[in-house]
């Protein structure tokens, strides 16, 4: 990123929601969740991820698997009443 890393953006981007939401949760109790995606697969990097605070790193090239247990585990995606991905066959 240009302007900053994934690690400051992650920092900022978690500041800014607890000065709109200081319980740290969305009104209807949702909380806001960062899951890494990187190249860069090494413990340092990884420590980096979870000390920003993001939740989850997944590495590239991703797993659709580990993205849709992602998705299932932080966005609760199947209590919305329409499909978050809708794939044509």
């Amino acid at each position: 990123m240009p302007i900053m890393d994934g690690y400051d953006a992650t920092i900022r981007i978690l500041q800014d929601f607890r000065t709109f939401y200081p319980d740290d949760k969305y009104p209807n109790g949702d909380k806001l969740y960062v899951v890494a995606v990187t190249a860069f697969v090494n413990d340092e990097n990884i420590r980096n991820c979870y000390k920003a605070g993001m939740v989850e790193v997944l590495h590239k090239p991703v797993n659709c698997d580990a993205l849709g247990a992602s998705i299932e585990t932080y966005y609760h995606y199947k209590k919305w009443h329409f499909p978050l991905f809708k794939l044509s066959v």
